[in-house]
């Protein structure tokens, strides 16, 4: 995911090579390790984040990697988040 994304980047991980295994197959399938398993919303009348503002926690949780990826399966709405920055 690191070579697709050049407005927003993963955040460094504890050990490094965790967020080298942040696949979009990984994401696809909710076994990236990813945090944010959802977004409370937002209210209608304020301004929507931007993609980048969303993923890294302006209004809510930073989206970042937790458990070793393709080590155990966790919904991650913040993981699909990352996934429309990619086709964006």
């Amino acid at each position: 995911v690191a070579d697709l994304t050049t407005r927003w980047r993963l955040p460094a991980s504890d050990p490094p090579s965790h967020r080298d295994g942040v696949t979009v197959r990984r994401l696809l399938s909710h076994t990236a390790g990813l945090s944010v398993q959802g977004y409370p919303g937002v209210h209608p009348d304020s301004q929507r984040p931007t993609l980048e503002e969303s993923l890294a926690g302006v209004r809510g949780a930073e989206v970042r990697v937790l458990v070793a990826p393709g080590t155990l399966w966790r919904y991650s709405g913040g993981g699909y988040t990352l996934l429309e920055l990619i086709v964006e």
